[in-house]
């Protein structure tokens, strides 16, 4: 999680240097400027700003994709400004989230005869944390079932060492 602070970094205001008549003005870092500026300015500061972060295409040590095909890259761009939360508003984007959820509980062996759940989510941390938290609710509803007192016992997770980074 992202929490505010102030600019630990020093300046609180970029100058763009690219030539341009708005080169002249400094534009603030922490706060929304009385002014905008031009797309194409936003554009370079950001892309200057994260230039000497790492390359993802070098990194093996995370979860992170190094290569995609330039058709996925396409329709994610094509598809931007889709809120798939609102599915009464993208029934097809719906539709294929549901695929998706039908293609994971294949891919798992998830027994024919049993209603299973999924959704769609930004990430892996994100997905772990919902997959524990159906493991706690699928655990709740066990223990009761055995008479377990679920307010004086609490389920155990046990994670390796090649643990998720979410469980830290």
């Amino acid at each position: 999680m992202l929490y505010g602070r102030k600019n630990q970094l020093g300046d609180s205001y970029d100058t763009p240097i690219f030539g341009t008549t708005e080169s002249g003005s400094s534009v603030p870092k922490d706060v929304l400027g009385k002014d905008s500026i031009a797309p194409n300015i936003a554009y370079r500061l950001i892309k200057d700003e994260l230039m000497n972060e790492g390359n993802a295409r070098l990194n093996l040590a995370t979860f992170c994709q190094t290569y995609m095909e330039d058709e996925a890259t396409k329709l994610m761009a094509e598809t931007l400004e889709k809120n798939a939360i609102d599915k009464s508003e993208y029934p097809q984007t719906t539709e294929m989230e549901n695929r998706c959820v039908n293609m994971i509980a294949n891919l798992w062996n998830a027994p024919k005869e049993l209603n299973y759940i999924g959704t769609s989510t930004v990430g892996s941390s994100e997905a772990c944390m919902l997959g524990g938290m159906a493991m706690k609710f699928r655990w709740r509803n066990r223990a009761e079932k055995l008479g377990i007192d679920t307010t004086k016992r609490k389920p155990n997770l046990v994670v390796s060492s090649g643990f998720q980074v979410c469980w830290e």
